[in-house]
């Protein structure tokens, strides 16, 4: 039997529970020397801490009175150290020179500090770990990423996070959209990389409940997070939709919902950059449910839809410098990168976080500077309120690539981080509500409709007809059913829109009273039909 050992260590204050613990160094059963925590409070009932020891293969005196002494003598000392273990990740302090990652603490400060309590399961997905170095990640994964614009943008996302706080910036996310296997986990993966996720089966899924994100949330606190593929989250496309829009503002609010007074003392808060990716836009999603998505949610979820404006891979950097791109190419890419971010990750986040809080660079000032700038070049002053809301989010992320090229942990040129993220903020932005464009879509798919309605002298059965043509000279008139009007839509946005300029342009019969469209019109076999009656321009 191996002789027994126990010391006291440390003293561990919690912040997350305020609470102390005791540290205590013990030798098990096996011979192996381990570390565990008891609460200050326990530690003078002694059967109970006994009890606890012996539970986890303490090697203990047997006599009774000795093995009382040999444990109240170890916890009973004054502790060596006094620990602070912080409540959660990301900045420490209001000056932002001291950063708590899942593993260390950055920055200016003592040998004090320690990560947040839950971050030690090294085995739970989303849990960030060291692989490789700041310079092999560089020449790996930072060099392969300047073949896609979104890979480029991904990275840079992950060194955004830190500057969330600095700029007062508030959480957001992205989901990037296209079909099946064009390299959307991939994406993730690249910037999950940065913060010490190696693998695509170490990340987050959205196989996960609202309370289990909110509990890891905290650990990616002023970091981006990467969760895989909402094609893993269950339901209907209207339960799923419903999800990601609750999903949406809640990451986006920063702090987790208050279930019950007694539970803590605090709710955890967050400040995060959200990568994501699913098969369908979620603008289609909505759309498929017959609903709009609003404009607080789109600038809190950004929709990215890869494969925009004809594209057929996510490779266009490398496209553009005249690389030839076909299936067996893409394959070596992402084999390429998959082991790259295996072997490289975390590392270049600590260093980056290192250069952020030594003091060299007034970096507020340098990243409101590059994004401002971005913004500049990227909007036009015709352009919606929520572009330039997205143009700002984005330039958040480019002002977090042009600092790490600044401190030399990309490969990258100025010029060509710009191209990238504004390629990025181009795709984006084909999603983006813009009333005007879609209220003539709308026009051009009425008149499109109503082109190919038959005379009502021409049909023989009313029943299967969507509508008829009145025969008049002029303004073409139009008898539609209501359903078959409001089919034609993609949201209830664009059919209200279309309904209010009838009304508004007196092109449609309105009741006298209520100033509405009507609703009942007799057709010309004598029925009654739910209908809209209604004219359009003759240029139209």
């Amino acid at each position: 039997m191996p002789t027994p050992f126990i010391k006291n260590i440390a003293t561990v204050h919690d912040d997350a529970e305020n609470a102390s613990y005791v540290r205590l160094r013990i030798r098990t059963v096996k011979g192996t020397k381990e570390t565990i925590e008891v609460p200050r409070e326990d530690i003078s009932e002694f059967k109970s801490l006994k009890r606890q020891l012996l539970k986890i293969g303490a090697v203990l005196p047997s006599q009774g009175q000795q093995c009382r002494d040999f444990i109240m003598r170890a916890v009973e000392r004054d502790s060596p150290r006094l620990i602070r273990r912080v409540a959660q990740c990301g900045w420490l302090d209001s000056t932002c020179t001291t950063f708590a990652t899942q593993s260390n603490i950055i920055g200016h400060t003592s040998d004090d500090l320690e990560p947040p309590k839950q971050a030690m399961r090294a085995d739970a997905h989303g849990a960030t770990k060291i692989g490789g170095s700041a310079a092999s990640w560089k020449d790996s994964v930072g060099a392969q990423a300047m073949s896609s614009s979104s890979w480029v943008f991904s990275i840079s996302a992950a060194f955004a996070g830190p500057l969330l706080r600095m700029l007062t910036e508030d959480s957001f996310s992205v989901c990037f959209s296209a079909p099946s296997r064009t390299g959307k986990s991939v994406i993730t993966l690249v910037g999950s990389s940065v913060v010490g996720v190696g693998s695509v089966g170490e990340m987050m899924t959205w196989n996960v409940s609202e309370a289990g994100l909110e509990q890891r949330l905290p650990l990616f606190n002023d970091c981006t997070m990467g969760i895989d593929d909402f094609e893993t989250m269950k339901g209907s496309d209207t339960a799923k939709y419903e999800r990601i829009r609750g999903m949406t503002y809640g990451i986006a609010g920063g702090t987790e919902k208050i279930r019950h007074t007694s539970a803590k003392l605090s709710c955890n808060q967050w400040r995060v950059i959200l990568i994501t990716s699913m098969e369908k836009t979620i603008t289609e999603l909505s759309r498929s449910t017959h609903k709009a998505r609003q404009t607080g949610e789109t600038i809190r979820m950004i929709d990215v839809p890869l494969l925009s404006q004809g594209k057929t891979h996510i490779f266009d950097l490398a496209q553009a410098s005249g690389e030839y791109i076909d299936a067996s190419w893409q394959e070596k890419q992402f084999e390429g990168m998959v082991r790259a971010c295996a072997a490289n990750h975390g590392a270049v986040f600590n260093a980056y976080v290192d250069k952020l809080c030594d003091g060299s660079v007034d970096v507020p000032k340098l990243a409101r500077r590059h994004r401002d700038r971005f913004v500049r070049r990227v909007t036009r002053r015709k352009d919606e309120r929520i572009t330039r809301d997205v143009a700002r989010k984005f330039g958040l992320i480019y002002a977090a690539g042009r600092l790490a090229i600044k401190f030399k942990l990309v490969p990258w040129k100025r010029e060509e981080l710009f191209a990238a993220i504004g390629n990025v903020f181009g795709d984006a932005k084909t999603l983006l509500p813009d009333p005007e464009r879609d209220q003539v879509t709308a026009q051009a798919t009425l008149a499109a409709f109503v082109d190919k309605l038959k005379r009502s002298g021409d049909i023989d059965d009313y029943d299967v007809e969507p509508g008829y043509r009145v025969p008049r000279l002029g303004q073409k008139k139009f008898v539609v059913r209501v359903d078959a009007f409001n089919s034609l839509f993609k949201t209830e946005a664009d059919r209200r829109g279309i309904l209010d300029r009838l009304v508004r342009s007196k092109l449609i019969d309105t009741s006298s009273s209520s100033g509405e469209p009507k609703y009942q019109f007799e057709w010309p076999d004598g029925k009654r039909r739910r209908s809209y009656t209604f004219s359009l321009p003759a240029e139209v």
